[in-house]
């Protein structure tokens, strides 16, 4: 049935959302339990619809009262809310997703950069900054936050003429007909809210008010600030080493005497990265969490009419050696955190592919004979459990680079995403000509 798809938010007591709130983080819900705080402890309950963008430019926009979202520094957020939710310099308070998911990310012109994925229920966020309030080196930056996934797209083109028309005149559509893969989520978005669509998609997030905060020094609040500096710890292992492993790869290229391509360089330590588990790849979606992906497959195949090729819809992911699900990296949707120019203008994708297959081999040669100490790191212990295949549309005659209609074959996650029957892979997706898979060793994905 047709539905409003509205932001809403409303200020609630521990008493009122702990049952929830216990559901998806059991172990903060019986530190806050004992504690037993009072009414005066507040959060914030806000509702966002698929794609509504939760932080602009790091800035927090939160529901107003006619439906729409407006900023917190704005005059029409009132003084004691601003009070309450603006201890982190404007940008999002402390907060925990009870339902569904939100992605942190920067937009460049043709991707995005997905900071730390898709964040899950349960998950505790925006807790650097309070918890070193005196000498943070934190900045509230030039990120974005979107209700559910916002590094989103569909493998196959939807850039069809006829076919988009059919979209636009059904959803009343006012994007344009996409140009690449970062614009698939603007039609995404305009189709998850549009009235008619079939499902009220919506991220449930709370924001703690201030007042969690200035009582932390109490020796009774003792518990609640250790769990909060554990799973601080825990979020910036890998940012708090990354200096380590800048440093371990520059005496490797010393050592072994070569001079890479810094953007190829770049993107070898950006894949490693990806296969530690530190960073976010691309898989295929195969549930709702990050957005309303089957009904929005529905509407591709049946107002669209995409019937050749399967609606596969990838979103961020982190790998995983606890599951078989690949993630894959695309050198036609660059994720890395560093922009280093490529040393050749007029490269191709596919030359590009076998440098970087060339020089993650002499980098893991050199990690896994432990010349530089590193044992004991995800990175070292990957030596027998990691695998990283390189793919593109048209190998030519570079060795060691497969054809990415192979692709399929060996991850039978893409085949949880099929709505409909008898619809091929698009294995000749922009996507999937240039890209890595980061896989576990002799294991082929399975259910």
């Amino acid at each position: 049935m047709p539905t409003e798809h509205r932001p809403s938010i409303q200020e609630l007591t521990w008493k009122q959302v702990r049952q929830e709130f216990a559901q998806v983080n059991p172990e903060l819900a019986a530190i806050i339990d004992e504690l037993d705080p009072s009414s005066e402890y507040t959060l914030f309950r806000a509702k966002y619809p698929y794609g509504s963008e939760i932080l602009q430019r790091s800035y927090l926009y939160i529901p107003d009262n006619r439906g729409g979202l407006v900023s917190l520094k704005s005059s029409q957020v009132p003084n004691s809310v601003k009070e309450k939710l603006s201890y982190n310099i404007f940008s999002n308070p402390v907060s925990l997703i009870l339902k569904n998911t939100a992605e942190l990310f920067i937009v460049l012109e043709s991707n995005t950069i997905p900071l730390y994925g898709l964040i899950p229920p349960g998950k505790l966020f925006g807790t650097w900054r309070i918890l070193n309030p005196t000498g943070n080196q934190n900045p509230i930056f030039i990120w974005d936050m979107t209700a559910g996934a916002r590094s989103i797209f569909l493998l196959p083109k939807i850039s069809e003429t006829s076919g988009y028309n059919k979209l636009r005149k059904t959803f009343q559509l006012q994007a344009d007909k996409p140009k690449n893969l970062l614009d698939h989520w603007k039609i995404f978005r305009e189709i998850a809210n549009h009235n008619s669509f079939d499902e009220h998609w919506e991220t449930d997030i709370l924001f703690f008010s201030k007042k969690w905060f200035d009582v932390m020094n109490d020796k009774k609040w003792k518990d609640f600030k250790i769990y909060l500096f554990e799973k601080s710890w825990q979020s910036s292992e890998y940012f708090r080493n990354q200096f380590m492993w800048d440093l371990a790869f520059s005496l490797i290229q010393r050592q072994r005497n070569f001079k890479p391509n810094p953007y190829i360089s770049d993107t070898v330590k950006h894949l490693l990265a990806i296969g530690s588990g530190a960073l976010p790849g691309f898989s295929a979606a195969r549930d709702n969490v990050g957005g309303p992906v089957k009904n929005l497959q529905k509407v591709f195949v049946e107002v669209y009419k995409l019937t050749e090729y399967a609606p596969i819809i990838m979103q961020p992911h982190f790998f995983s050696l606890n599951e078989d699900r690949p993630v894959y990296y695309s050198l036609q949707y660059p994720t890395t955190l560093v922009f280093s120019p490529q040393s050749r203008e007029n490269s191709t994708k596919i030359f590009n592919l076998y440098e970087l297959k060339s020089l993650l081999n002499k980098y893991l040669s050199e990690v896994y004979s432990n010349n530089l100490n590193v044992s004991g790191t995800l990175t070292y212990s990957s030596k027998n459990e990691v695998r990283y295949d390189f793919f593109h549309t048209d190998v030519e005659n570079h060795s060691g680079i497969r054809l990415s209609s192979e692709i399929a074959g060996e991850d039978v996650n893409f085949n949880k995403t099929f709505y409909g029957e008898n619809q091929s892979f698009p294995s000749n997706s922009s996507f999937l000509r240039g890209c890595i898979k980061i896989s576990k060793k002799n294991k082929v994905a399975a259910s």
